[in-house]
C-alpha cells in the first residue's frame, strides 16, 4: 500500500521516561499533553479529544486505558484507531484547502505582477503551496486503506534500502555536464549577458546559426534560474545514473534541448529562448519509461513522483505562459520519452538496466558534443579570437576542476 499516510501518522517521538511510565490511577481513561502533564477523562471524551482538531489546544501525546499496562501514543490502541483516522483526515483536508487558497492568490498575483522581486517571491511560494496539495491529497486517499496493523507494522525494508543506496551513489557523467553547464553560465557573466550571442534567436538560426539550438540550453536568464535547473539536473542526473546508466544520460540530455528548442522554434518564431528545461524534461521523459517498465528495481512511489514533477511543471509553465517556453518543456519531455522507450530494454524483472554496446559509443559521442557545445558558447560570447579561445579554455578547465576536486558535487 501507499505508504505516505503511513508515515504522516507515525510520528517520531524523542524517547521520553513518559512513554514507559506506569498509566496513572486517578481514572480508567485520560491523555498526557505537553509537559507531562495528565487529564483524566471518560472514555467518550477520550476518543473525542483523539479525534478532534485544535491546533491552538494541548495535544494527545500519550493515553492510558483499560486495556494497556503504560502510557501508549494513540496510534498503539485499536479503539483508537478510527478517532485518528478522522483527525488526520481532518487534518489533511484543511491543508489541502489551504494550499488551494495559497495557489489560487499567487495565481491572482503572478497575473498581474508577470517581472520583478513581487514575481520571484510569488513563484517560491508557488512551489512548496503545490507540494503541500499533491502531498496531502494522497494522504486523504490513503488513508482509506490504512488499517491498525499497516500503521503499527515494522517500517518498509525496501524503501530504507533503495534510499540508502540513492544517497551513497556518487556521481560521475552528472558532474560533467554540471561542470559544462556552470562554465557556461560563467562565460555568460563574463560576456556582460550572452543572450543575443548564443541563445536561440530565432531568426538566427533561420538564416544558419544552427548551433544555437544546443548552446541556448546552457545559458540561463538569472541566478535563480540557474540554481533552480542545477538542483534539478543534479537530482535528475543522480537518479538516471543510480537507477539505470550513465550512458543514458548525455544522449538524453543533449537530444531533448535539440528537440526542445525545434519545438520552440516552430511554436514561438518570434520568441528568444534560453536555458537547459528542454533537456532536464527529457530526463524526467526518460525515467517515466523506466519507471513503466522496470518498477522492479525502483523505490516505491518512483512514478507518481516524476507525474509530480510534469504537474508542477505544467502549473508553472501555464501560469507563467508569457515568458516560460512552454514549446520546449513540451518538447523536451517528448523526446526523452520517445529516447526511453527505443533504448530501454522492454524486458521485466531486470536485475540492472545495461545499455546495449552500440549506445555506449553513441554516448560518448554526446559526452564530447556537451563539451564542444560549451566551448562554442563561449566563443560566440567571447569572440573567435585568441582571447575568446583562452577564456573559454580555461573556464571550461576550471569548471571541470571544481566539480571534481569539491565533495559537494559528489552527493549533491
Amino acid at each position: 500500500m501507499d505508504n505516505s499516510a503511513k508515515i504522516y501518522a507515525r510520528k517520531k517521538i524523542k524517547k521520553s521516561p513518559v512513554l514507559f511510565r506506569p498509566k496513572p490511577t486517578m481514572s480508567e481513561y485520560g491523555y498526557c499533553g505537553m509537559y507531562q502533564v495528565l487529564y483524566p477523562c471518560s472514555r467518550e471524551e477520550l476518543i473525542k479529544k483523539v479525534s478532534s482538531v485544535n491546533f491552538l489546544g494541548t495535544p494527545v501525546e500519550f493515553v492510558w486505558m483499560p486495556e494497556v499496562e503504560t502510557l501508549t501514543e494513540p496510534h498503539e490502541v485499536s479503539e483508537l484507531f478510527e478517532p485518528l483516522k478522522r483527525r488526520l483526515r481532518k487534518v489533511a483536508v484543511l491543508k489541502i484547502i489551504g494550499s488551494l487558497l495559497i495557489i489560487t492568490a499567487l495565481a491572482i498575483l503572478l497575473h498581474y505582477y508577470k517581472y520583478g522581486l513581487l514575481f520571484l517571491f510569488s513563484l517560491i511560494i508557488l512551489i512548496p503551496a503545490f507540494l503541500l496539495l499533491w502531498e496531502n491529497a494522497g494522504i486523504l486517499l490513503s488513508l482509506k486503506k490504512l488499517t491498525f496493523a499497516d500503521l503499527n507494522s515494522p517500517p518498509d525494508t525496501v524503501d530504507s534500502k533503495h534510499l540508502e543506496y540513492f544517497e551513497s551513489f556518487k556521481l560521475t557523467w552528472t558532474k560533467e555536464i554540471a561542470a559544462c553547464v556552470i562554465a557556461a553560465g560563467a562565460l555568460q557573466i563574463f560576456a556582460g549577458s550572452g543572450i543575443q550571442a548564443a541563445g536561440l534567436v530565432k531568426p538566427s538560426v533561420r538564416q544558419g546559426e544552427v548551433w544555437r539550438l544546443v548552446t541556448a540550453g546552457l545559458l540561463h536568464g538569472s541566478f535563480y534560474h540557474f540554481w533552480v535547473n542545477f538542483g534539478s539536473l543534479m537530482w535528475l542526473g543522480k537518479l538516471i545514473e543510480a537507477f539505470t546508466h550513465r550512458a543514458y544520460l548525455p544522449i538524453v540530455f543533449c537530444l531533448s534541448i535539440i528537440f526542445g528548442s525545434l519545438a520552440s522554434l516552430m511554436f514561438l518564431p518570434t520568441k528568444t529562448s534560453i536555458g537547459a528545461s528542454g533537456g532536464l524534461m527529457g530526463l524526467i521523459g526518460f525515467l517515466v519509461i523506466l519507471g513503466i517498465r522496470h518498477k522492479n528495481i525502483l523505490p516505491p512511489n518512483f512514478f507518481q513522483s516524476l507525474l509530480l514533477n510534469i504537474a508542477l511543471v505544467s502549473l508553472i509553465g501555464f501560469i507563467g505562459s508569457d515568458f516560460i517556453d512552454n514549446a520546449a518543456h513540451g518538447g523536451g519531455l517528448l523526446c526523452g520519452l520517445l529516447i526511453g522507450w527505443l533504448l530501454l530494454p522492454a524486458q521485466e524483472q531486470l536485475v540492472q538496466v545495461v545499455p546495449i554496446p552500440k549506445n555506449l559509443i553513441l554516448s560518448q559521442v554526446f559526452r564530447f558534443l556537451i563539451i564542444l557545445t560549451t566551448f562554442i558558447t563561449g566563443i560566440a560570447m567571447h569572440g573567435k579570437t585568441i582571447k575568446g579561445f583562452l577564456i573559454s579554455s580555461i573556464v571550461i578547465g576550471l569548471s571541470f576542476l571544481a566539480v571534481r576536486k569539491f565533495t559537494f558535487f559528489d552527493n549533491y
